[in-house]
């Protein structure tokens, strides 16, 4: 099962919450509960936070957000305020091998982090006047003046 953020909610994180202004990782209760009641899947694929992570729920699915490929921090504005940085410019993404059983659902997942031509998105992006994606794309986090959310 695929989705962009959670079930329910397209701009709703599923495994991470926002806690002083930072996304940090949701407690399984939580994850669970916004999950809810999904059929009998043993992978969920979501994303949404742009951070590169796998989590396995206790009697439920693995979970693996690929991260980002080109936005590798942002500032978000809708309350509660806060900021997700990968902490750097590479461009993320995820194999993902499925297991034969299905109630095993993953046999593994490997993270890719991989240079791109971020410093062209970066000056594009200056060029625009865009001084925090300018930032944000140079070196996947937040400047101090907008991390003061």
């Amino acid at each position: 099962m695929a989705f962009h953020a959670s079930p329910n909610d397209d701009n709703a994180y599923l495994t991470e919450e926002v806690v002083n202004g930072r996304l940090l990782p949701a407690p399984h209760q939580r994850i669970s509960d916004r999950l809810g009641d999904l059929p009998d899947v043993g992978l969920v694929l979501a994303a949404h936070s742009h951070i590169a992570t796998v989590v396995r729920l206790p009697n439920g699915p693995w979970i693996v957000n690929p991260g980002s490929v080109g936005c590798p921090a942002y500032v978000d504005p809708d309350h509660p305020a806060h900021v997700s940085e990968s902490g750097s410019p590479l461009a993320r993404y995820a194999i993902v091998t499925v297991a034969d059983d299905r109630a095993t659902g993953l046999a593994g997942v490997e993270f890719r982090a991989i240079p791109y031509d971020h410093e062209g998105a970066a000056r594009r992006a200056e060029s625009l006047g865009e001084q925090d994606w300018t930032y944000a794309l140079r070196h996947g986090f937040i400047r101090a003046t907008e991390a003061a959310i």
